[in-house]
Order: structure tokens, then sequence, then C-alpha cells
């Protein structure tokens, strides 16, 4: 019996960052009652219509979401309105807090 052995193939090597947690609260101005809204992060210049990461706060107004690091442009969107919600830059191994505000409708 002949056995063939494949010639060995370069060492590939991958590195898994775990990239930065970014937590806070959704809350509209104002309001005291909870407020569910999705929260958008995509970098700067980014096509919108690319994927993006997202994250869901829900009745308790509570969000989280572990992101690469990098800046990104933050939005909201409640399903029927949205808006800015600022910048951030989030940093390898980092942790913060991101409270949004939604502004009350202009009557």
């Amino acid at each position: 019996m002949e056995a063939t052995i494949a010639p060995s193939m370069p060492e590939t090597v991958v590195i898994l960052r775990r990239g930065g947690l970014v937590r806070g609260r959704v809350a509209r101005e104002g309001a005291s009652r909870p407020r569910r809204a999705t929260l958008c992060f995509r970098t700067p210049g980014a096509d919108p219509d690319e994927p993006h990461p997202e994250a869901h706060a829900e009745g308790d107004e509570l969000f989280q979401v572990r992101l690469p690091a990098g800046k990104y442009v933050v939005t909201w969107w409640t399903g029927a309105e949205g808006g800015p919600a600022g910048t951030i830059e989030v940093a390898e191994g980092s942790e913060q807090i991101l409270d949004v505000t939604i502004p009350t409708k202009p009557r």
C-alpha cells in the first residue's frame, strides 16, 4: 500500500480582536415611559446601503453592542422617526456608555 502526502501549506495566522463594548439607554426627552429604538453604527463616509452593526433598545430602554475598534456615526430609528445620535470612538478592549435622548416632536 502506498500513501501520498500533500505538500504542506503555508501557516495561516488568524488574530481575533474583541473590539469594544458600547452600552447605554435610549429615552424620549421629557417622557417617563420606556422607548424602543434601533441604533445604527456606521463608519464615517460609509455607504448607507452597506450592512452595519445595530443595537436594539427594547422595553427597558437598555442596549449593548460589541464593535470593532474605530470611529462610528450613530443614528437612531424608532420605526416612525429617526435622527442623529452623535459620534463615538471605540478602542480595543474598551467599555463605553452611550445614552441617547430622542427629542420630542415639535407641535
